[in-house]
């Protein structure tokens, strides 16, 4: 479930991989006062789906979902240390040898 969003330890990557990583924000305070729904799910590890709302020419209502696969997704829980352990902090080490 894309809802499950729980801190993991930090990723071991291999020193020359280039990684793709993505943070998910939460809604701000305008889109929440708006009533807008959030249609980015992801599972804290490396999957995201975006939930696009659709109309059929018949006015029947659908979701369509579009499904990503990323080196590292990060929930809205996730604070820049959870980033920057899972992503920077492996680079960091690599420049100062």
């Amino acid at each position: 479930e894309y809802d499950q969003q729980q801190p993991r330890p930090p990723h071991k990557t291999q020193r020359s991989r280039i990684c793709v990583c993505i943070r998910k924000r939460p809604l701000n305070a305008n889109e929440i006062d708006a009533q807008m729904n959030d249609v980015i799910r992801s599972d804290n590890e490396s999957n995201l789906a975006v939930c696009e709302p659709k109309v059929k020419v018949d006015l029947t209502k659908y979701t369509c979902v579009h499904r990503f696969r990323f080196d590292e997704v990060f929930g809205e829980q996730c604070n820049n240390t959870d980033v920057y352990d899972r992503t920077a902090a492996g680079l960091i080490d690599t420049v100062f040898e």
